[in-house]
């Protein structure tokens, strides 16, 4: 029995002398008591998940292209005649006709021709329209002679000369929007400067007007749009079936599609079309004192 007291004893004897160790918080009358914090944790910042870049609109979907490789009075270009599959089943393809031998010659000068009209309009350094020393507008062979020597030097100096400023929707970006862009048709160099586009090809992409697949056009004019993508050039041109075959004009073999072409010079240009287009435009296209193909014959229709 002593020896059960004396263990107890000891053992308080402890348990005082360990309480005693610890600071006891002295209360102030009237004071509330203060919790001890809890502990917190702290969040973990989660990575920011930056946006995949949008893919490209590339809303056509090419059936047939008929290309066109050719050299005009010394420069060498490459169009494109697309036949875009929103025109099926109506028309299944654009094609070259196989009697016509110049194909590649009549698009090689449609297209020169198409640029030279850009450049006289929003051609040169400012943008103005290329003009020649005493201020008189350039001829086409003067144009062309001064593109053939771009090519060939691939000077920046040279290439300035002849390049032009179209309003151009940039494929890459979401939904259409036009933007000046100064740009330098069929570059064949490797240095191009900033706030400059070269292209290389020349795109002519012949879609059903009115389909809802087809969204790179202008929204008021829907039958044409201006794209640019990489180094192409994009133009697109509403095909209205219904007038197809259709003579708009008093030459009774043009059709509707020809002489919707002619309205490509013009939109480029302006980005409109009085009057529907500028007439004097055909008259580059057609065979004439000026011109020694006929674009008129050059293409098949099935």
């Amino acid at each position: 029995m002593k020896r059960l007291l004396l263990s107890l004893i000891i053992f308080s004897s402890l348990i005082l002398t360990a309480c005693a160790s610890v600071p006891i918080a002295t209360m102030v009358p009237g004071e509330t008591p203060v919790p001890s914090p809890s502990p917190t944790n702290t969040p973990t910042a989660s990575p920011t998940e930056t946006p995949a870049p949008k893919a490209a609109e590339i809303d056509i979907k090419p059936v047939y292209t008929e290309k066109a490789a050719g050299e005009l009075l010394g420069v060498k270009i490459t169009t494109n005649l697309i036949t875009d599959a929103s025109l099926n089943p109506t028309i299944s393809r654009i094609e070259r006709d196989d009697s016509y031998k110049n194909y590649d010659e009549a698009m090689t000068e449609f297209t020169a021709k198409t640029f030279y009209y850009i450049a006289l309009k929003k051609g040169g350094i400012d943008g103005t329209g290329i003009k020649n020393e005493d201020g008189t507008v350039s001829a086409f062979e003067q144009y062309m002679a001064m593109w053939d020597k771009a090519q060939e030097s691939g000077s920046e100096e040279d290439w300035r000369k002849v390049q032009v400023t179209i309003k151009l929707n940039d494929i890459a970006t979401e939904g259409y929007e036009t933007n000046p862009t100064v740009v330098w048709p069929m570059y064949t160099g490797d240095q191009i400067p900033n706030g400059v586009r070269a292209i290389t090809e020349f795109n002519i992409v012949l879609f059903k007007s009115g389909d809802r697949s087809v969204v790179n056009h202008d929204p008021v004019v829907t039958s044409l749009g201006s794209n640019i993508l990489n180094n192409t050039l994009y133009l697109y041109r509403g095909v209205k079936l219904s007038y197809l075959y259709q003579p708009i004009s008093d030459n009774k073999n043009d059709s509707y599609v020809v002489d919707g072409l002619s309205a490509i010079p013009t939109w480029l240009a302006i980005n409109s079309l009085p009057n529907g287009f500028d007439t004097s435009i055909i008259k580059i296209i057609s065979n004439n004192s000026k011109s020694s193909t006929s674009f008129k014959s050059v293409i098949n229709i099935k």
